[in-house]
């Protein structure tokens, strides 16, 4: 890379890459596709944006995200959304006996299958994101939906610290729990 400088192009401030591109934000528009919302949300900002970050920073149930931008600031954006449904938040972490205040390292990985009262399936994953610039918590978020109660049905699946694969069934009522696995899961 050094020895050919010149390959590489020389972006300054007010260098345009992608100038022109707002931000999207896309949602179910109820008829089986997808609507660009940023417009009417107020993110239409014409600032080039290169990576976003989501996770519940507030422990409030609502994903709320972050985003990266070009020449700017970066941003956050706090969902504060009145009609939300119920969600099932898990903080999965390995078990570690070193540590004694129950915190974990993320049990990268491990998967969660919830099935709702009405037999709907929803599957979540640690795996902290994906991709060239984004990012997610190590927390699975599930949205259940509109008048979902407990107790719901949910099946862990993860390795333990020595490689070997485990799952478990549990009741869990809608809401954050923190979960630390090892040879079971136990709540925290």
């Amino acid at each position: 890379m050094t020895r050919t400088p010149k390959s590489w192009p020389n972006v300054t401030e007010g260098g345009d890459i992608a100038g022109s591109q707002t931000l999207a934000f896309f949602a179910p528009d109820g008829n089986g596709r997808y609507a660009n919302l940023s417009q009417e949300l107020g993110l239409a900002v014409p600032v080039p944006t290169r990576g976003i970050a989501t996770g519940d920073a507030n422990g409030d149930g609502l994903l709320d995200f972050a985003v990266a931008r070009q020449f700017d600031a970066p941003i956050f954006y706090q969902n504060t959304s009145t009609s939300k449904g119920a969600f099932l938040g898990l903080r999965l972490t390995h078990e570690d006996p070193s540590v004694t205040s129950g915190a974990g390292s993320p049990a990268i990985g491990a998967q969660a299958t919830v099935t709702t009262p009405d037999g709907r399936t929803h599957v979540g994953r640690v795996d902290g994101g994906s991709g060239h610039s984004g990012k997610r918590s190590h927390a699975i978020h599930l949205g259940l939906g509109q008048n979902v109660t407990g107790p719901l049905q949910v099946r862990l699946t993860w390795r333990d610290r020595t490689g070997q694969p485990r799952s478990q069934d549990l009741q869990l009522t809608p809401g954050w729990h923190a979960v630390q696995l090892g040879t079971s899961a136990k709540e925290k």
